[in-house]
């Protein structure tokens, strides 16, 4: 597990990702390009509302959750203190 945020987004980068944004709850959208979320600290969960049989998905510590482009998606973070790069 990455151990300092400059660390994570560095990992992130690496990934192919040339932005990385600060973390906030977001109402169901989507985005024209692929996403993903690394989470550090806490739990994400993400709803698929927009799938033909919606699925709600709760991700842990170390997880890497990618998202496809295009794909309705709406975050929430489970604590108060969730880090997510």
């Amino acid at each position: 597990m990455p151990d300092s945020r400059s660390h994570s987004e560095a990992e992130v980068r690496s990934w192919g990702f040339s932005n990385v944004f600060t973390w906030t709850d977001q109402p169901p959208h989507s985005h024209d390009g692929l996403t993903t979320h690394l989470i550090l600290q806490g739990r994400l969960t993400i709803t698929y509302p927009g799938d033909e049989a919606p699925e709600r998905v709760t991700h842990g510590v170390g997880e890497r959750v990618d998202v496809d482009a295009g794909r309705v998606h709406e975050q929430k973070d489970d604590m108060p203190d969730m880090k997510v790069v």
